[in-house]
This record gives C-alpha cells, sequence and structure tokens, in this order.
C-alpha cells in the first residue's frame, strides 16, 4: 500500500469561504514540491443525516496514511 514516497507525501486542504484565494495562494506557494499536495474542499457544507443526527462512525481504524493540514483550521 504505502511506498516511502507516498508516507512523505502531506496534503494540504484548503476549505471555508476563502478557499478560491487560499486554494491559489497555497499552490504557487508549493508548486514544484513533490511532497506536498493541496486540494481544495469544494463540499458547501458538512455532510449530516436529516433532522442534524450525524452518522456514527464506522471505521475501526485509520486507514490513511498520509499527513493533512487543514486551512482554516477547526
Amino acid at each position: 500500500m504505502g511506498t516511502a514516497e507516498n508516507m512523505n507525501r502531506h496534503t494540504l486542504v484548503v476549505r471555508g469561504p476563502q478557499r478560491a484565494r487560499l486554494f491559489e495562494r497555497f499552490r504557487r506557494l508549493f508548486d514544484g514540491r513533490d511532497d506536498v499536495v493541496v486540494v481544495c474542499d469544494r463540499r458547501l457544507r458538512e455532510r449530516r443525516w436529516p433532522g442534524g443526527h450525524v452518522s456514527p462512525e464506522r471505521r475501526t481504524h485509520e486507514r490513511r496514511r498520509r499527513t493533512a493540514w487543514v486551512v482554516p483550521p477547526d
């Protein structure tokens, strides 16, 4: 699954109302670097069940191996 190359790759997730502007800024900042991937979160709102209930977590362990940064943080 994870090669040494993938283990050293970081993901920067840009979200929020300023995401287009921030995405372009970070994309240019990290351009040419193989160890950072900049991703724009295009969701308009959180995924929730009708009535405001949050779905229960179904995973029993973490499957992702990459480090992810979220901008702006929660």
